[in-house]
């Protein structure tokens, strides 16, 4: 007999072959969509953690930028406060005067 299998087992190990290879090739396939998926995952996942980095940091800023207005804001109010009372008091102390000159000439 010679080392060649018969056409008939040929035939059997290529129906195997075929058999075994759509399975593996379906396995390949879909590994391959899991892969690309998980690709696409890990890049939405460091965009996401990117924004999540800049929306902190803006936060940050504004909170910094309100502190400083705030801050701002409080010293206005000091000084007007101050300002108001300097006038009271000038106003006070010019209607004393206002009243001394006239007792004087009465």
């Amino acid at each position: 007999s010679s080392p060649r299998s018969s056409p008939s087992q040929a035939a059997l190990d290529l129906a195997t072959r075929d058999s075994l290879s759509r399975p593996l090739q379906a396995l390949a396939s879909k590994s391959l969509a899991v892969v690309l998926e998980l690709k696409l995952k890990e890049e939405q996942l460091r965009e996401s953690r990117e924004c999540l980095h800049i929306e902190r940091t803006r936060r940050e800023v504004f909170d910094l930028q309100l502190a400083e207005r705030n801050q701002q804001l409080q010293k206005a109010q000091d000084l007007s406060r101050r300002s108001e009372e300097s006038f009271k008091k000038a106003k006070r102390q010019q209607e004393e005067a206002s009243r001394r000159i006239e007792s004087q000439f009465r």
